[in-house]
């Protein structure tokens, strides 16, 4: 079939007629391009439950597998072994959940009020700081004597902006409730697909079994089971990681009596998961924080900052991640950039497993592949 497909194309009308079809498909594909980003979006924000469900599936399945192999093992019927490990893993972590957000809620809720609170004190030491700046030489140099009536200005504009878009505020208000509401039913959809497990993988895998060559299916299985490997490796070192990061944060703080620990210390975890850029987020915010209200403490805090991303980077990540996922750092970088600007911020958390995988696709399965078809030329 394929000979003659090739013969058929070797013939000039054949050719051309091919080049053509394909060029109006193209032109047709571009032109309607908007409506079909469009579609696919409505279907993805109608499919975000199913997704997240998914998701909360992936990754508590194997707490869930823990708990069914080495706290059940001796429960003789599986469906109740797999229920009573389910329900455990679920309620251990509502428990955690719950003791994590009645620790720092009622922190961060001080920390971003007092902060909110001290604004008119750090606007009037952020005044007379350029006040003093200005009448230096230093300030004539760098022109910054209505540097503090343009600040004043700007908080004006930012205050009249929210009061005007008061309703657009609301609407996103709206949306966030409407997003919580997809995490509950994403999360009530996790149970039923831990619950379900088995018999989802069985009907997987008779479908393979019969889409597939034996060859091609044991090939592809072990190529699954390296993909799930990379990501349940990458997810569980990077919490790790950052919950080592945040607490080491939040001791140096707590020891050198700085305000806004917990609320820093939140914000220095949370970013140091976004990989490269996300610990000098990290660090920036907290300097900010920090700054109006002792710019010392500032200081202090982005040397410590250098030293725990130092000993991160060189020390605990390399014995986190035991084995490498074998990228080169500039595909590393190109990978944050090109998965972040396509799918956000999921983008960039996703990116390394994602970019080791298509390494490992490019290693074992395209290089071969080129390598037989030049041996079949030949």
């Amino acid at each position: 079939m394929m000979n003659k497909i090739r013969q058929l194309l070797e013939k000039r009308w054949a050719a051309y007629t091919f080049a053509l079809c394909s060029a109006v498909i193209l032109y047709l594909f571009l032109t309607h391009i908007t409506p079909l980003l469009t579609w696919i979006s409505s279907l993805l924000k109608l499919l975000s439950p199913v997704v997240i469900g998914l998701v909360l599936a992936y990754l508590l399945d194997p707490a869930v597998k823990f708990l069914e192999e080495k706290l059940f093992r001796r429960v003789k019927k599986e469906a109740t072994r797999r229920a009573l490990s389910v329900v455990l893993a679920v309620l251990c972590l509502l428990l955690l959940l719950t003791l994590l957000f009645s620790m720092l809620i009622p922190n961060l809720i001080g920390s971003i009020t007092s902060l909110v609170g001290n604004a008119n004190t750090y606007l009037a030491k952020a005044e007379e700081l350029l006040a003093k700046l200005s009448a230096s030489d230093l300030g004539s140099m760098l022109a910054l004597e209505n540097i503090a009536d343009k600040l004043e200005e700007f908080l004006t504009q930012i205050f009249s902006l929210v009061t005007d878009n008061l309703r657009s505020i609301i609407t996103s208000v709206g949306a966030v409730g409407g997003a919580l509401l997809n995490w509950v039913i994403g999360f009530i959809l996790s149970l039923y697909f831990l619950l379900g497990k088995k018999g989802l993988v069985n009907g997987l895998d008779q479908l393979r079994r019969a889409a597939l060559s034996p060859e091609n299916y044991e090939r592809r299985t072990r190529f699954w089971k390296r993909c799930n490997q990379i990501f349940v490796q990458f997810i569980g070192c990077n919490l790790l990681d950052a919950l080592i990061v945040g607490v080491s944060n939040a001791l140096f703080m707590s020891i050198m009596q700085m305000p806004y620990t917990p609320l820093v210390s939140v914000l220095v975890a949370v970013f140091n998961l976004l990989p490269t850029f996300g610990p000098m987020i990290g660090a920036a915010a907290g300097a900010v924080i920090l700054l109006f209200h002792q710019p010392f403490q500032a200081l202090w805090f982005l040397l410590f900052t250098v030293v725990l991303q130092t000993l991160d980077g060189y020390v605990l990540k390399p014995r986190l991640f035991s084995s490498s996922f074998g990228i080169p750092a500039v595909w590393t970088l190109l990978a944050i950039i090109v998965f972040g600007k396509l799918f956000g911020i999921v983008g960039v958390l996703l990116s390394i497993p994602v970019a080791a995988v298509i390494a490992m696709l490019y290693k074992e399965s395209f290089l071969p592949w080129l390598s037989r078809r030049r041996g079949q030329k030949q």
